[in-house]
């Protein structure tokens, strides 16, 4: 895991300093945090992503339906809208052409009923049955794919027959008709077929934003998936015994913020820097940015303080930083929370030293937390204002 990391804690001043700690980090249970939070969220996209291609399955199948509506009502239209059919030598044709194709269908019908018959004497799994009988890997694949069309040119027959009926079925109610029941009709079945255009488009339009977010979930996926394996790569490099004391008990007395440089606090429990002050490379998109503060290395859901009275300024939801909380200590400093996901304050509100104000989140850099610290309205190295030790 290709992180930047400052271990900016030395565990002799630790054993030395005689400051009051509110806890110990535990990088290793930290890390395993991680792990469980980006597998449970890989599992939450899976579960969309699955229920999505169920939809979508629906949605086709919706669709083919009515693409098949369409296409009955188009061969009506075309074959009959025209045409007189009031002959007695166009019933008797058309009657005979009903009684030709209801004979197709019914040996259709018994074709099919026959084959479940003999599936049912010889095992419904035949098919396997000839496949896995094959000699060689080419024999295999030609039984596979003749198989295969067999299936797709019965199922084309019987939906042949199945249109070819309705639209005979069709003329003959047409040639009963008088010529105002049939240009009624006719106006009914263009009704009909212009809302099931607007029916089909926007099923397409259904399929097509599914698919769409379908394919962010998936890019989501594999950033996850890269995650995991990074940070369980960092994990089998810390040791599990190891542990530090975090400096998050305010003990400030009585003094103003710009006497308290270098011993501000830290606002979350980690001492691990993701991404440092000023001009760095991304460990994500391997470029380089200007980083206006630092980006602590932490799980999900951590606790954040505030380093130092203040009032909530400013609650944002920024590009790339997330939710963010700004804290004003006085006309020249302020403090910046990001990457937060559940926040606990509001605008206005006077809060204090080491007060919880949210909870941090992730961003496309994973899980992490982003502070800033402000002098006359400048970005300066947070690392000089808080305490390491």
């Amino acid at each position: 895991m290709r992180y930047i990391i400052y271990i900016l804690i030395c565990w002799l001043v630790f054993t030395q300093c005689d400051v009051s700690f509110a806890g110990d980090y535990i990088p290793y249970k930290d890390i395993q945090n991680q792990i469980r939070k980006y597998k449970e969220e890989l599992q939450r996209i899976e579960n969309i992503l699955n229920n999505n291609n169920l939809q979508i399955d629906s949605y086709k199948k919706e669709l083919k339906n009515l693409v098949k509506q369409l296409n009955q009502i188009a061969e009506i239209i075309k074959n009959s809208e025209n045409k007189n059919l009031d002959s007695g030598d166009k019933m008797i044709l058309l009657e005979t052409e009903l009684s030709n194709q209801i004979a197709k269908l019914e040996t259709l019908r018994n074709t099919f009923k026959n084959k479940i018959i003999w599936l049912y004497k010889n095992g419904s799994d035949y098919p396997t049955q000839i496949l896995f009988t094959s000699g060689n890997i080419t024999q295999f694949y030609t039984r596979l794919q003749y198989l295969q069309k067999i299936s797709q040119m019965r199922l084309k027959d019987y939906e042949k027959i199945i249109m070819e009926s309705y639209i005979l079925e069709e003329k003959k109610r047409l040639s009963k008709m008088n010529e105002p029941e049939r240009r009624k009709y006719f106006s009914e079945k263009k009704e009909t077929q212009k809302n099931i255009l607007f029916a089909k488009k926007q099923t397409e339009n259904l399929i097509d934003s599914l698919n769409y977010l379908n394919e962010i979930f998936q890019r989501e996926i594999r950033r996850l998936n890269s995650l995991i394996k990074e940070t369980e790569n960092f994990s089998s490099a810390v040791s599990s015994d190891l542990r530090f004391s975090v400096y998050s008990k305010p003990d400030y007395g009585e003094k103003e913020i710009e006497e308290l440089k270098g011993n501000l606090i830290l606002p979350v429990s980690s001492i691990y820097i993701l991404i440092d002050f000023g001009k760095t490379v991304n460990p994500r998109t391997r470029v380089f940015t200007y980083n206006n503060g630092i980006d602590f290395l932490i799980s999900e859901g951590s606790d954040v303080f505030a380093v130092y009275d203040g009032t909530v300024h400013k609650i944002l939801a920024l590009p790339e930083f997330g939710n963010t909380v700004i804290i004003k200590h006085d006309d020249n400093y302020f403090s910046i929370y990001s990457v937060l996901g559940r926040i606990n304050v509001s605008e206005n509100q006077e809060v204090r030293s080491g007060q919880l104000i949210g909870n941090t989140s992730m961003n496309l850099n994973g899980q992490c937390f982003h502070f800033e610290f402000r002098e006359n309205f400048i970005p300066v190295d947070p690392k000089l204002w808080l305490k390491w030790n």
